[in-house]
């Protein structure tokens, strides 16, 4: 049995991998996520006495932790498969993106035993998944795009885009559930920490105080921040639950310009009212954009 590490320092964002030759069962150890596509071959994960099979035309998802995988070549042709890793930050990183700048709104209610409780899941391609993949083989064939951390970020973006706004699935659901900032800041706090606190004498409640808290606190804020972006920019949850007025937030606003024929007449006068409206997350982000990207950065798994 063979063993391959990755790990943030060893390995780029992208990557091809290639194998001419069946090389018996491998333990791979993955310090990032990863979503993966199979280009040609055969793909077996076992997990305990369970083996799931892949195949050409799959999409599959690689949780962080060892994994015991078996490569096949198809008909005398090499095994090709192409593997995107990332870490928390980076998928917290690209969500914010597509949340502010194009309002991508994300919602995931899939749960089923095929991949609640496993470290990988694999389905049939869709077809804008498979044609993504095709594209990003393409791309790397091209020695420039190597190493390119900019093509590198524009392709992870595309494929987080065409995930999180797919209908729910499992590959979806695994990816969401890799985006939980806080409970990824906690879980990063060291061991020895807690225990040097009990030495000291010191309670569950004061080392949850006096250390997890001030440790966290950039993610704590950035957290805060974006619940208040979002509140902010809701619209269907206000006008589910109220008629009045009164209580409509700035988003059913606009529309009630817009419904009233203001907004159609005066187009100007419209574009002058949402950016008035965004003035105020604008300056939000300005004053605690230090915290904001340092609770972004602190989501990352170290490689």
């Amino acid at each position: 049995m063979k063993n391959s590490l990755n790990s943030s320092a060893q390995q780029p964002m992208i990557v091809k991998y290639v194998e001419a030759l069946h090389n018996g069962i491998q333990s791979q150890a993955l310090s990032r996520y990863a979503i993966g596509y199979i280009l040609r071959g055969t793909k077996y994960i076992y997990e305990g006495d369970k083996r799931q099979t892949l195949t050409r035309g799959d999409v599959f998802y690689l949780g962080i932790g060892h994994h015991y995988i078996e490569n096949f070549p198809e008909n005398g042709q090499p095994f090709e498969q192409v593997l995107f890793y990332y870490t928390p930050a980076d998928l917290q990183r690209i969500l914010m993106h597509l949340n502010i700048t194009y309002g991508l709104n994300i919602s995931n209610e899939h749960s089923c035993e095929n991949c609640r409780n496993r470290t990988h899941v694999a389905m049939p391609a869709w077809n804008s998944i498979r044609n993504f993949f095709v594209n990003t083989n393409n791309y790397l064939r091209d020695e420039d795009f190597h190493r390119d951390e900019t093509a590198e970020n524009i392709k992870m973006t595309e494929l987080i885009y065409l995930i999180a706004s797919h209908e729910d699935c499992c590959i979806k659901s695994k990816l969401l559930s890799n985006v939980d900032a806080a409970k990824e800041n906690f879980e990063q706090i060291p061991d020895e920490l807690y225990r040097a606190a009990k030495v000291d004498g010191t309670s569950d409640l004061k080392y949850l105080c006096k250390v997890m808290i001030p440790i966290c606190k950039p993610t704590m804020v950035t957290i805060a921040i974006l619940k208040v972006i979002e509140c902010w920019n809701s619209y269907i949850w206000p006008r589910l639950i109220t008629d009045d007025q009164n209580y409509y937030l700035v988003s059913n606003g606009i529309q009630e310009i817009r419904e009233n024929g203001f907004g159609r007449e005066n187009v100007p006068a419209m574009m002058a009212a949402v950016v008035v409206i965004s003035l105020p997350l604008i300056i939000l982000f300005l004053l605690f954009r230090n915290k904001i990207m340092s609770g972004v950065s602190r989501g990352g798994t170290k490689g």
